[in-house]
């Protein structure tokens, strides 16, 4: 699987603050969520996704690592609420571009409505510049998803995400061969009203 040498989840790790309780949605086959927990920087974690498939293969690499946390794989359908739970960060790793364009928006607010006060929410998206870093990406969803990107601006996430009570600790870009990345931390204050 080449999902590690092009995704860059080491620059993604360390806005995950040790001893965190995690909410990966849109998990795929968990790489992300097993990194952490392989690495001990997160206490548990519930991982969700639509693609049934993905989340088998996350069970299945779950069961060849040595138990560090409790992390939790389950299907969930697009239209399915959000878990509920107590989360220190959400994490929204390469998903609102498989996201129906005219529906971005509102699952994004579902999104930065559930981060809880003190919570993080880490996004991390496709680029849509320079050309050669945005063409490399539909290339690639193209031949392995099948799907066209359907690009959000990160200044749209953040504009959401700032209207729903969070404000910006971390703003960055990202390439990895040939694939851009556009990171966006954002956090909602201890004081803020509950997600």
């Amino acid at each position: 699987m080449g999902r590690p040498f092009i995704c860059p989840f080491d620059k993604l790790g360390v806005h995950v603050p040790p001893g965190s309780r995690l909410l990966d949605i849109g998990c795929g086959a968990g790489l992300f969520v097993l990194s952490l927990a392989s690495a001990g920087r997160i206490v548990s974690a519930l991982a969700v996704d639509t693609n049934a498939a993905g989340i088998t293969a996350a069970k299945a690499a779950l069961q060849r690592l040595p138990a560090k946390c409790d992390v939790r794989f389950a299907t969930i359908g697009p239209d399915d609420p959000l878990p509920a739970g107590i989360f220190d960060v959400i994490s929204l790793i390469d998903v609102t571009h498989h996201v129906p364009v005219s529906a971005q928006q509102i699952f994004l607010e579902r999104v930065v409505q559930h981060v809880p006060p003190g919570g993080v929410l880490l996004y991390k998206d496709m680029c849509d510049a320079p050309a050669w870093k945005a063409w490399g990406n539909r290339l690639h969803d193209l031949v392995v998803a099948r799907q066209r990107i359907n690009y959000v601006p990160l200044e749209m996430m953040e504009s959401i995400g700032m209207k729903g009570g969070l404000h910006a600790l971390h703003k960055d870009s990202y390439t990895r061969f040939f694939y851009g990345h556009e990171l966006l931390v954002l956090e909602r204050p201890s004081n803020g009203p509950p997600a």
